[in-house]
């Protein structure tokens, strides 16, 4: 295995470019649009109402020969929608759904050609200490995706200081948006100093093991929401051979019958509840029922998810919604519902879509990368106190398992196979990755820097040798109040065989 962190690089300001005519704002500061025409990039700003609904008829109109610009600031009025006692997750959720909602009437009015010429859009967030807010910075997955199905959008995300001056942010947009052309779904952010800095990927020596010693227990009692699907049912039967753990399983569907009696034939006790997990009634009934059979749990894993073979040119705004559903307000629910719990284990099966895009979907690139910065937002209060238990997002390529990621298709293997490096896991290839990343102590998250289809940190001499990135674990926490110390990040490299792939839509990398 080979181990990598990430780090933010220092980079230099963009080289000059030519800035399109028109800018259009959308959210921000008050005196914004003003520092920005001040700088004197366009001929004119233009602020537009942060209202998704008639969007691209009000682009257009701003829209021509030479192409447009779009700066889009949301949340720097506000704090934060999400602290350690949050009730709700609703306004969290929603800021994010309402950010990809404006996204995709641009995306949309760019593959339709009603935005002619090259068109930039910047998405500026706000970050408190560094530390990303899910709400906003998680569209970076939908950056990610675009290419495919409109490739004359460059979209890029920049993390600000929350408390930024309006002329700092003035300034740092027009650098980025006059910049000389470059693909879409740059990661770039400035320090409270003003330094630009943009997002890659370094190697690291593996420190080895925890000297805490295996973080799951022997009768452990784990919940696993998705248990039901392909990649639960690998996890479940794991803990029940190795660990004779006591599981709770929590899905839309009941879990296979067949698959119910191998899990107790090798150990196990299992408890199979129905609940979508997007719903708190639901899930936090299911998570009662689990409390009042087997006491309260030890660890979690978040494997719940919804996939399908929507683009965001479709504009289809319900079903975006419906596929971030289960790994935002999902997860904001699980953590809620569990935070008064002596966790060891916060775990949550995250998909390399939110690093490298899920090839025009969008949707469910943008709710992996929602579930890695929430967990990293968890790990940042379990730090202090606030939580209990490792917060682990660990972000999978494919598995030939089944489920979601045997609905690949072929030519999006292909290309998958080409941009990445990456082939599909076999079960005991995962198993092995996990638990690797379970019992070692490697220091960061990983967030590798793709940019005009970079692999993943693999050299190219990797790319015919049937090598891939099986593993990218993106957060970890260390101890929360009497907690273990666990990993801060790992990327594990092993061979991976292409089996039982057919179908799909979409870069559908997860349960």
């Amino acid at each position: 295995a080979r181990f990598h962190e990430p780090y933010w690089r220092a980079a230099a300001d963009p080289g000059p470019g030519t800035a399109a005519p028109t800018l259009a704002l959308l959210g921000g500061l008050p005196g914004l649009e003003r520092e920005l025409a001040r700088t004197g990039t366009w001929g004119r700003v233009v602020s537009l109402p942060d209202d998704p609904d008639g969007l691209a008829d009000r682009l257009a109109d701003l829209a021509g020969p030479a192409g447009l610009d779009l700066a889009y600031a949301p949340g720097f009025a506000a704090p934060s929608a999400f602290d350690p006692r949050s009730e709700d997750a609703g306004p969290g959720t929603g800021a994010l759904e309402r950010t990809c909602f404006a996204l995709l009437e641009l995306v949309r009015a760019v593959a339709s050609g009603a935005l002619p010429g090259r068109v930039r859009c910047a998405l500026v967030h706000p970050q408190d200490g560094g530390q990303d807010r899910p709400e906003h910075a998680a569209a970076a997955g939908f950056a990610r995706s675009t290419t495919p199905v409109a490739p004359r959008l460059e979209l890029l995300t920049l993390g600000m200081p929350a408390d930024a001056p309006v002329t700092g942010l003035a300034s740092a947009l027009a650098a980025e948006l006059r910049a000389a052309g470059r693909a879409g779904g740059l990661d770039v952010r400035r320090t409270a100093a003003g330094d630009r800095q943009v997002r890659a990927l370094r190697p690291v020596t593996d420190p080895g093991p925890d000297p805490a010693g295996p973080p799951l227990r022997e009768r452990g009692v784990y919940v696993i929401t998705g248990g039901g699907g392909a990649i639960g049912r690998v996890l479940a039967e794991h803990l029940a051979r190795a660990h004779r753990a006591r599981l709770v399983l929590i899905g839309r569907s009941a879990p296979d019958p067949g698959a119910l009696r191998s899990l107790t034939e090798h150990g196990a006790e299992v408890l199979a509840l129905r609940a979508d997990v997007a719903r708190a009634d639901e899930l936090g009934s299911a998570l009662a029922a689990a409390r009042e059979r087997f006491g309260a749990p030890h660890g979690v894993f978040h494997l719940a998810g919804v996939a399908d073979d929507g683009r965001a040119t479709d504009g289809d705004r319900e079903r975006f919604a419906r596929v971030l559903a289960a790994k935002t307000r999902g997860l904001v629910h699980l953590d809620r519902l569990t935070r008064d719990d002596a966790l060891d284990l916060f775990v949550v099966f995250s998909s390399v879509s939110s690093l490298i895009g899920d090839f025009g979907a969008a949707a469910y690139a943008t709710a992996n990368r929602f579930a890695d910065l929430f967990t990293a937002l968890r790990d940042s209060w379990t730090r202090r106190g606030d939580r209990h238990g490792r917060s682990l997002s660990l972000a999978w390529p494919l598995w030939s398992v089944g489920g979601v990621d045997a609905l690949v298709r072929e030519d999006e293997l292909a290309a998958y196979t080409r941009r990445t490096g990456m082939r599909a896991l076999s079960a005991e290839q995962g198993l092995d990755a996990f638990e690797r990343a379970l019992a070692t102590t490697a220091l960061g998250e990983v967030a590798p820097e793709l940019l005009q289809g970079v692999r993943l940190g693999i050299a190219a001499a990797d790319a015919d040798d049937g090598d891939g990135l099986v593993l990218v674990r993106l957060t970890a926490g260390g101890p929360g109040p009497g907690g273990r110390r666990g990993p801060r990040g790992v990327a594990a490299r092993r061979r991976a065989g292409r089996r039982g792939l057919n179908r799909t839509g979409g870069c559908g990398l997860n349960r």
